[in-house]
């Protein structure tokens, strides 16, 4: 109990026993006590609520009718007017356990309200704040800067105060996370906020059959929360901003977008906590114990942007960027990472100002100036697990220079990726036309800011490089504390780069969504599977399963059996992997020494891994110049691909031809 009324609650509850004992003997009035413990202008529902259940014992103090006052004593024990007080306290709401002199939670008054800053739980008095509007009314009080709201499940829930950079924001989604590089913001009570339309919200009882609310704003329709299926005559909302403004409407909390598979789709409602929510899968789960938010007004059509078509997709302009410290091993790969860099519509190298730069390479390398940081420049593995203490400089530079001005999209890989530029085109064209077919608000790839996410490779698009240009004084904040392990990460790297000193960019990048609006589209971590909201699997997006071994002759032989893989058609590629089963197990039969081997059953295991391969845009783990050297040989594999997309069947025939001719002797033939 300490723990959720809190320290400064278990003290007024000893000085409530201390009183109401007082009264049990007669020594003070009710009267007397209302005004010391709750305040002349206490909610009378306390007074009412807690005389009531101690009228039963305690003393009754009544006023005879000569006008003199008389006390009968109780017997009640001191004990039970303890839990009697407590009791009654923890059963009344938060509006009528108001401190002396404030009025309920939501009221409208001239006096704004008063804010506080918190650590875990708000303080007696105080109420977490639960609607945008008084957040950043909260920040405005607190003087500091209201950095928007954001959809992030790995930050506390509410209105939130950033110690490192001092700025406030408010996180919609629900969490239950605790970070200690974050404060609560806490109101004594909230103001009076302004519904949509001029009509009053409506509070809908919650049911498990049909209940329709009384009509509210036409901009919503008149809204009703149902079982599996909306009333006749109305329609599932299946927008998430007019799931906000339903929740609104119907005076219940709005805990955000919600991305998940055991959930029915669209605006609903939980029984268990009353709360609205809104998943973005359109998966057929079906609960009962959430509920559908349905409106008499259909969601307005949206607007779709045109799909791309193949040739088209290759016609996007992309800007190919990298940071590196210019190590022994990544000068050995560097001229092969600048062959595949070229590639791209624009490309430019990153390093430090201590790095040396040859005047051959001014072309297409940047020298930046770096903040500092806990380790020595001349350290082995100088910023290993902190590329971002050079990449944020190295936006810094894009930025000011308008260097990706033109560019579709902005992408950030490394030296040890293999990719094929023409490929990435293509795959970020199949994200795009997935999105635009899911079509939800504020995530148009063309006018929206949107990342995509090929593993441990981002791609920016033109409108979020935009925002992050707008943002860059809340982006570009690097941490300063000399006493942190992260100095010189980014500031939105959060407490891991405190706790651990590591800010990679694939732990960074995607906390721009606490700072600004933005759609993350892919899946973090080569190899991983995304899928849409209309759960269709995005292509993938990097290869690292080498299925041999991590050593360079493994990884060698994993990319040469690419070759042979790569010029497979779609068909054959399915039924490559049991015909070649089948021809390594009688090899096996007829050599029992070599089962397990290249020959034998680890080859059954590798091949769905190295099927999935085909055509995958980047390569990742490409560490030597011999591993980069034998992955050029899927470069005229790749271009011949990127060439058929559209052709004809004959065009395929052709190809498979090609394939026959060019099969490995003595292989397995599909």
């Amino acid at each position: 109990m300490a723990r959720w009324l809190g320290l400064r609650s278990v003290l007024v509850l000893l000085a409530l026993a201390s009183l109401a004992l007082l009264i049990l003997n007669g020594v003070i009035s009710q009267e007397s006590l209302s005004k010391v413990v709750l305040g002349d202008r206490a909610g009378s529902k306390v007074k009412t609520e807690l005389f009531s259940r101690l009228s039963g014992g305690g003393s009754a103090r009544s006023v005879r009718a000569d006008g003199h006052a008389e006390t009968s004593r109780s017997t009640t024990p001191a004990g039970a007017v303890f839990a009697t007080v407590t009791t009654t306290l923890q059963t009344l709401s938060v509006a009528e356990l108001a401190t002396p002199g404030m009025p309920a939670p939501v009221e409208e008054e001239s006096a704004p309200p008063s804010f506080q800053l918190a650590r875990d739980l708000c303080p007696l008095g105080f109420y977490n704040i639960s609607d945008l509007e008084t957040c950043r009314l909260g920040a405005r009080t607190l003087r500091k800067r209201f950095a928007g709201a954001v959809d992030a499940g790995h930050e506390p829930s509410g209105c939130l105060h950033r110690l490192a950079d001092n700025d406030v924001l408010f996180n919609r989604a629900f969490s239950r996370k605790r970070n200690r590089q974050r404060q609560l913001i806490c109101a004594d009570r909230i103001p009076k906020l302004v519904e949509v339309g001029s009509q009053p919200a409506v509070e809908v009882e919650s049911q498990p059959a049909s209940s329709v609310a009384a009509p509210v704003p036409s901009s919503i329709g008149n809204l009703s929360i149902t079982g599996r299926v909306c009333p006749e005559g109305s329609f599932a909302i299946q927008t998430p901003h007019r799931c906000e403004t339903a929740a609104k409407v119907l005076s219940k909390k709005y805990i955000g977008i919600m991305k998940s598979l055991g959930e029915p789709h669209g605006c609903l409602h939980r029984v268990g906590d009353q709360d609205v929510m809104f998943n973005r899968l359109r998966t057929p789960q079906q609960s009962d114990q959430r509920q559908l938010v349905c409106s008499t007004e259909k969601d307005p059509e949206m607007i779709r942007a045109k799909k791309l078509s193949r040739s088209d997709a290759l016609q996007l302009k992309l800007y190919c960027f990298a940071w590196t410290v210019r190590s022994e091993r990544e000068e050995l790969l560097l001229p092969y990472a600048r062959s595949l860099f070229q590639g791209c519509d624009g490309h430019g190298f990153f390093t430090d100002r201590e790095a040396s730069v040859t005047p051959e390479e001014r072309d297409d390398f940047v020298q930046v100036d770096l903040p500092p940081t806990q380790q020595n420049r001349s350290e082995k593995f100088w910023l290993l697990l902190k590329n971002m203490v050079g990449l944020l400089p190295a936006w810094k530079y894009l930025l000011d220079m308008n260097v990706t001005s033109g560019m579709d999209w902005v992408v950030n890989l490394e030296l040890d990726h293999f990719f094929v530029a023409n490929l990435l085109r293509q795959t970020i064209g199949d994200y795009i036309n997935l999105m635009i077919q899911d079509g939800l608000p504020h995530q148009n790839p063309w006018e929206d800011p949107v990342m995509l996410i090929f593993g441990n490779v981002f791609a920016f698009n033109a409108a979020l490089v935009a925002s992050m240009k707008r943002e860059w004084q809340t982006v570009g904040q690097v941490i300063s504390d000399r006493g942190s392990l992260g100095l010189g990460c980014p500031v939105i790297s959060g407490a891991r780069a405190h706790a651990e000193g590591h800010c990679e960019q694939d732990m960074v990048y995607e906390h721009l969504q606490d700072v600004m609006p933005l759609a993350i589209v892919g899946a973090n971590g080569c190899g991983n599977l995304a899928v849409s909201d209309s759960l269709i699997p995005f292509p993938l997006g990097c290869w690292q399963d080498f299925p041999y071994g991590d050593d360079e002759a493994a990884r060698l032989r994993a990319l040469n059996k690419l070759v042979q893989i790569w010029k497979f058609s779609d068909q054959e590629a399915e039924s490559y992997c049991t015909s070649a089963w089948k021809w390594v197990k009688s090899r096996a039969l007829s050599a029992p020494c070599c089962a397990g081997s290249e020959h034998g059953e680890g080859e059954e295991a590798s091949c769905p891994k190295l099927v999935r391969s085909r055509f995958v845009p980047i390569i990742h783990n490409v560490k030597t110049p011999q591993l980069h050297a034998a992955a050029q040989q899927l470069l005229p594999l790749a271009e011949w691909h990127v060439s058929r997309v559209e052709e004809t069947k004959d065009t395929q025939n052709t190809w498979r031809t090609v394939r026959l001719a060019g099969s490995p002797a003595g292989g397995p033939s599909p």
